[in-house]
Formats: structure tokens, sequence, C-alpha cells
């Protein structure tokens, strides 16, 4: 089937809020579809002309489901004439995108997150839902994860690299979107980092420590389109083990591997958990991106990141 299509991903959040010309390309293509629901989610896959005529859709992870939903696209499209196959046709630019703020020499992570059944004899099974997020540094704020001793920060006062693990991605989103944590939510227990191993121009660390974080619903991280319609609470604690290696020559990381146990309580609007679900576990797992422009989709939270570097890039 792949063959009869030109296939595109993307992250629906700035695409079906977006005021630029290619958000508005796609909420007008989409509100044609299975939602037809101006102003609210336009997640699932569509079918459609270079002009944006909608020729099916659905929202389903249901493969059969997604099969037929193709095939009546591609039969919508074999019907058309050649005219209207491009009509309306244009090449739509977008003036500007998250992933363009991802940093060529700072730290990229990838993390997984996956539900976790606690066993009886303290071991834990993984669970069938899991999802997938981005970290993303500058250079001095990737070079304040290294011990003291190593830090070159550029003069550049930088935060606690931790703080943004805690807040922005010690979340609870394996079944779905949860919410982030205010700074004043977050209480970081992180041992000192200590050189461990030096060899030549490599230097290898661990990272251990834990996080405690709850917010009581409130929300304090100004007028976003994250703010909840309704405040509940939720928290997070967690258990922090990993190391990392560095190269004094070119600067970077070579080795970046956390494992993190997260215990979650309460729920938030999206994020799943059901109201007699009131705690658990969650894992994850975070590993360098060797080449940062892999990582591709900017990280969920971004915007709300407290970097001056994000700020200035924000159009």
């Amino acid at each position: 089937m792949s063959a009869g299509f030109v296939a595109a991903a993307d992250e629906v959040y700035r695409l079906q809020n977006g005021r630029d010309d290619e958000s508005q390309f796609l909420q007008r293509m989409a509100n044609q579809g299975h939602y037809r629901n101006a102003g609210g989610t336009r997640q699932g896959i569509y079918v459609c002309t270079p002009g944006g005529r909608l020729l099916a859709s659905v929202n389903s992870n249901q493969p059969d489901v997604v099969m037929q939903t193709l095939k009546r696209g591609l039969t919508e499209w074999q019907s058309l004439s050649e005219v209207d196959r491009m009509a309306g046709a244009t090449s739509v630019r977008p003036s500007g995108r998250w992933e363009r703020l991802i940093p060529d020499d700072g730290l990229v992570l990838r993390s997984t997150i996956r539900d976790l059944e606690a066993l009886e004899d303290g071991r834990f099974k993984p669970r069938r839902r899991w999802n997938r997020d981005y970290v993303l540094y500058s250079r001095s704020e990737m070079t304040a994860w290294l011990p003291e001793e190593l830090r070159d920060t550029d003069g550049v006062a930088v935060a606690d690299p931790r703080l943004r693990l805690a807040r922005f991605h010690f979340v609870d989103n394996a079944r779905g979107q949860a919410l982030p944590f205010h700074a004043d939510d977050v209480v970081l227990d992180f041992e000192p980092s200590n050189v461990a191993y030096r060899k030549g121009r490599l230097v290898r660390f661990r990272i251990n420590g834990a996080t405690k974080a709850y917010s009581d619903g409130t929300w304090r991280m100004g007028d976003s389109v994250w703010k909840p319609s309704a405040g509940l609470p939720y928290g997070m604690v967690t258990r922090v083990s990993g190391w990392a290696e560095y190269d004094l020559t070119s600067k970077r990381f070579t080795r970046f591997e956390l494992s993190v146990l997260g215990r979650f309580s309460g729920r938030t609007l999206f994020n799943g958990r059901r109201r007699d679900e009131p705690e658990g576990y969650v894992g994850w797992t975070f590993e360098l991106v060797g080449d940062p422009r892999a990582a591709l989709i900017a990280p969920t939270f971004i915007e709300l990141y407290d970097a001056a570097w994000i700020k200035a890039g924000v159009k």
C-alpha cells in the first residue's frame, strides 16, 4: 500500500494549534475528517490531495482499520481526474519549527518510558504501554552535568540540568499526555558526580540520585496551551542510576545512560490513568543521540523550558 502514497508523519500539537500557513493547511484539511471539530484535536491518519482535499481519515491503532482507510483513500484518489488531483496544490513552507532549536554542540537524549507492574518479589514486569520523548541541553547546560573540576560553562550561569529532567521528563506519560511540574514542586536529591575512570581524553563518572515532585493541580506556568481545564493532583518519586563518558578533546559526551524507576501518584487530564489507579510504577531509559539532528522531534514541553536559548528561538 505504501507505494501508492507519499507518507508523512509529524507531531500534531503544533499543527493543530498553530496560526502559520503550514498549520492552517493541516487544520483546514483535517476539519473535514473524522472529528469534524474545529479547535479540537486532529490526531489521526489522513489521506488527502496535495491541495488539501480530504479523501479518507481515521484515528485508530488497529492495523486492519488503518488498512481499510488507506484503501478507501486510494480508491478516491484514483477516481479523480488529473486536474482535480492537483487542484489547489501549493508549496506550503513552515515559518518555524521547534526542531530547528535542537543544538548541534549540546546534549540530546532519547527517553523511553514504559508502564511497570510491581511483582511480589520486588521486581517489575514491563506492561504493554510505552512512550518516547527527547531531552535537549545547550553546550553550557551540557557541561553542568560534568564533575565540578571539569565544568566549562563559558561564564554563563545555568540551572541544574537535573531539574529539567524532574520537571518535564519524569512525568507519567506512558499511557497518554501528562503534565509537567513547576520548579517549586520539585525536590532534587542527587549524589555529587565524581570521576570514576580516566584514560587519556576520556573521563567516566556515575550519575545517581533521586527526585520528588508533587503538584496539587494548580497551574503556575503561565498562559500556555498546556494549562488544564481541570486541576488534578499528581506526583512522581524517582530513583536514578546511570553513568556517562565525556571526551575532553571534542568536548562531547560519547556515552550517557540513565535508568530511572518512578512511582506515580494521582493523574492528569489526558494521561490515561483511572480514578481507581491512585498510584503505580513506570520506568525510563535515557540514552545519548549520537547525531542531534536524528532526534527530529523536539521535546514535548520545549516551550516551557526555562532556558534563554529556547525563549530567544520562539517565533
